[in-house]
C-alpha cells in the first residue's frame, strides 16, 4: 500500500534527531525544500524551527530568526523587497555551510551589507572605502540572486571584469 508523508514528518524528525547529526537529517532533498520555500519567502521563524527541530545549533537558529541590521533613518523602506528575500536565501545558505562544518561562522552576506549600507548611503556621502565596500556588496548581491527577469547579468559580469 501507499503511504502518506508529510513534506516534514516533525515527529519522525524529532526522533531521529536524538540518533543523528543534523548535517544528516537535512539530507539534501530536505535542504532543497528549505532553500525554495526560503526563496518563496516563507517567515524566517519556520525556517529557524524546522533547523531546531532538526538540531542545528541555538547559535545559527538564532541567526536565521534574528532581526536584519538596518539604519533606522526613514530610508530604510527604500531597500528593495528583493533585498529582504536574498537576506533570508543568504542566511539559510550560510547556516546550512556552517552545519556540515560544525561550526557557527561570524560574517555578514553580502545582501545583509545592502540592507545595512543604502539607508545610511542616501543619508550621508560615503567615503570612497565605504563607497566600494556598498558597491561590492550590491554587485555580489545583484549578481548572485538576479532579482530582474529581463536583465542581462552577463553584460553585467563582462563589465566587472574590465574594470
Amino acid at each position: 500500500m501507499n503511504q502518506q508523508h508529510s513534506l516534514f514528518d516533525v515527529e519522525e524528525t524529532i526522533r531521529n534527531s536524538k540518533n543523528q547529526k543534523t548535517s544528516e537529517i537535512l539530507n539534501p532533498s530536505t535542504r532543497k525544500i528549505l532553500q525554495l520555500l526560503t526563496s518563496q519567502g516563507i517567515n524566517k521563524a519556520v525556517t529557524a524551527s524546522l533547523l531546531d527541530l532538526a538540531g542545528a545549533s541555538r547559535e545559527i537558529v538564532q541567526y536565521i530568526a534574528g532581526p536584519i541590521v538596518t539604519q533606522q533613518n526613514g530610508w530604510q523602506q527604500t531597500v528593495p523587497s528583493w533585498v529582504w528575500r536574498a537576506i533570508a536565501v543568504d542566511r539559510l545558505d550560510a547556516a546550512l555551510q556552517e552545519i556540515d562544518k560544525g561550526e557557527v561562522g561570524k560574517l555578514a552576506s553580502s545582501s545583509e551589507v545592502v540592507a545595512l549600507m543604502m539607508p545610511i548611503a542616501f543619508e550621508v556621502p560615503l567615503s570612497s572605502q565605504w563607497t566600494d565596500v556598498y558597491l561590492w556588496a550590491s554587485y555580489d548581491a545583484l549578481v548572485r540572486h538576479r532579482p530582474f527577469k529581463n536583465f542581462n547579468y552577463r553584460d553585467l559580469n563582462e563589465n566587472q571584469a574590465q574594470m
